[in-house]
């Protein structure tokens, strides 16, 4: 092939939300588009036709390697870029790749984001899409095609490249998702009648199952994959890290240990399975251990060609050494991993929420948390800021805030400006001037969002005012104030509990204790502690906290295992040890294998003395704080 350039290929079906921004991202290095479609019935081909494509209409016939090889044959240029619809090149110029003669493929890099879209959740992997364009270069395989077996059995090298497409398949609504997993196994099960014994059809079914979060499906085939495959396959080492999580998700933890540890001596680079391997040592209570194979797997190189998630090896693992040395009370060491994993990633939600709440602690000056933030300001985004406000303004720490507000850039600020009326209000009911928290919110805003809303209804219910009035003017604006009002009405179920939630929270953050109460004893079924409100009860008047100890004291046979130690906690600053005592007896026959129970109960005996307590009972409400409902 003499005509020199490059032509990118693709095969299509109903993509007019996609191609696109896919065509956009290549406009400036491709010589031809080549377009095959299978059929499309939206504006896929307009939008092909727009950008100058060659667009070739051509029957689906379940095989993805057939309709690839049916592009390829209307390819025209030396070299060929093979694209989905649903990615995008990251801008890079590829032309000095393509001058090299010794060299017949490319392995380019896939960022592939999942879930909701967020920039730093995605996973990566590797497959050969850039190569030269020759007859005898063809792919092979009806489903997961690939073109690498084709481009060494003719005798050419493939080298790795920065090429990098990001690739946003895995975000789509339920009901396409079903479709292509339906659509796969089918394709999987047909190609297996051919070769049953294909360990590679045999991987992508699994991988399909995985995905579909069908585990025990994929389980048992994953459990079979391990005892055939080679250390040296290049899909291997995906294989032991998706058994070792398999193998986690259903409890063998033990056999789960022994196994990312034969992996890791194959892979002694692979930074994913030393993150696994941490993950069942905590599981297991084993937290130095824990320790050191998070610290071996930030050891491990940057760029490497394992299928990796993102911030492995990175903020991701410099976040969960936080979350393990707070399992063994260094608390200062884990606010240091949560401020490094954020020096790397200031957008990491995660390592945010834990930052923001130990933040509130002593030994985080405020000096060292304004110039955290000032490096931090430009990366950080509206919800983080918002979150901060929350934590600070409800902590009673409204002067740490307003000096974080001025560093917030001018566009958040003027996004934030609409929720400095529900801080103002917050303020005044934390310092008990609740009813006229109420009206300072309802002079100063015409509309209201949800929580303004909720805020109101609670100043109300706390002080016995027409609290159902209220609630009735909102129930056509808001879902979750409509259950709220249907829940006070008809009684507590399940289907209530975000609603009840959210109210608990707003009780809480406006210090209405009296209100609070009154209203989980009317839902007495679901009167449980909101863990994500731990680290405000240091800052309660001391009559406030005894009062919600006790109610909360009530029934713990109800309560979780972290919700009870979360109690103990109350009722020793309450000094109620005794009390504490007999609960934290009752935890460690429910809890055996945990630690925590039996340390609290250390700290309840020494807290009698005079002595300094081993452990600082506010530091251990902080811990026990769980962000994972949102806050």
């Amino acid at each position: 092939m003499n005509n020199q350039g490059l032509s990118v290929c693709m095969i299509v079906f109903n993509e007019e939300n996609n191609l696109a921004r896919c065509l956009s991202s290549i406009t400036h290095i491709a010589d031809e588009v080549v377009i095959v479609d299978t059929g499309s019935t939206d504006n896929t081909v307009q939008i092909a036709n727009a950008f100058q494509a060659k667009v070739i209409p051509y029957v689906w016939e379940g095989d993805f390697s057939a309709a690839r090889n049916f592009a390829l044959d209307h390819a025209t240029k030396e070299w060929i870029l093979v694209l989905d619809a649903d990615e995008i090149l990251q801008g890079i110029d590829i032309t000095p790749y393509m001058e090299n003669n010794d060299v017949g493929g490319y392995m380019v890099r896939f960022l592939n984001y999942y879930g909701h879209y967020d920039k730093n959740s995605y996973f990566t992997d590797f497959s050969c899409r850039l190569f030269r364009n020759h007859p005898s270069i063809r792919f092979q395989g009806a489903i997961h095609e690939e073109i690498s077996t084709s481009l060494k059995t003719n005798g050419w090298n493939i080298k790795n490249s920065e090429i990098t497409l990001h690739h946003f398949g895995y975000i789509h609504n339920n009901e396409k998702k079903q479709r292509k997993h339906e659509r796969n196994v089918s394709i999987i099960n047909k190609s297996m009648i051919a070769t049953p014994k294909d360990p590679r059809l045999t991987y992508a079914l699994g991988v399909e199952y995985l995905q579909a979060e069908k585990y025990k499906k994929a389980y048992d085939i994953f459990m079979q994959l391990l005892r055939g495959i080679s250390p040296s396959a290049d899909y291997a080492p995906d294989i032991v890290l998706k058994s070792v999580h398999l193998l986690r998700s259903f409890q063998k933890n033990e056999e789960a240990l022994e196994l990312a540890e034969q992996g890791l001596e194959h892979y002694s680079d692979f930074a994913d399975l030393y993150d696994a391997k941490a993950a069942i040592l905590m599981d297991l209570h084993h937290y130095p251990a824990a320790i050191h194979s998070l610290e071996q797997s930030c050891s491990c190189p940057a760029h490497t060609f394992y299928s990796s998630q993102a911030g492995t090896g990175s903020f991701r693992t410099l976040y969960t050494l936080g979350e393990a040395n707070e399992k063994l009370f260094n608390f200062e060491t884990a606010v240091e991993h949560y401020r490094a994993s954020l020096n790397t990633c200031p957008a990491y939600q995660p390592a945010w929420g834990r930052y923001l709440l130990w933040s509130t602690a002593p030994f985080v000056s405020t000096s060292t948390f304004i110039n955290d933030i000032k490096n931090w300001k430009d990366s950080l985004q509206t919800g983080q800021w918002l979150t901060m406000m929350k934590i600070l303004v409800a902590s009673s720490q409204r002067d740490k805030w307003e000096t974080a507000k001025q560093h917030i850039p001018e566009p958040i600020l003027k996004e934030l400006h609409v929720w400095h009326p529900l801080a103002e209000a917050l303020t005044l009911s934390i310092k008990g001037q609740k009813k006229s928290a109420a009206s300072h919110l309802i002079r100063q805003k015409k509309t209201f969002h949800l929580e303004e809303v909720l805020f109101i209804w609670c100043v109300y219910y706390e002080e016995s005012l027409d609290h159902q009035k209220w609630l009735e003017t909102y129930v056509h604006d808001f879902s979750l104030i409509k259950d709220l009002y249907t829940c006070m009405m008809q009684g507590y179920n399940d289907e209530y509990k975000g609603a009840v939630t959210l109210a608990k929270w707003m009780f809480l953050e406006g210090r209405m204790v009296n209100g609070y109460i009154r209203f989980t004893r009317s839902l007495d079924s679901c009167n449980s502690l909101p863990l994500i409100h731990l680290y405000l009860f240091p800052n309660f008047p001391a009559q406030d906290l005894e009062k919600i100890t006790d109610h909360l004291s009530v029934n713990t046979e109800k309560q979780s295992v972290e919700e009870c130690l979360a109690i103990s906690l109350l009722q020793l600053k309450c000094g109620k040890h005794r009390q504490s005592q007999k609960l934290l007896k009752k935890l460690m026959e429910r809890a055996p294998s945990s630690p925590l129970p039996r340390l609290v109960t250390l700290l309840s005996y020494q807290s009698k003395t005079a002595s300094p307590p081993i452990i600082d009972i506010n530091n251990l409400l902080t811990h026990l704080t769980c962000l994972n409902n949102g806050i």
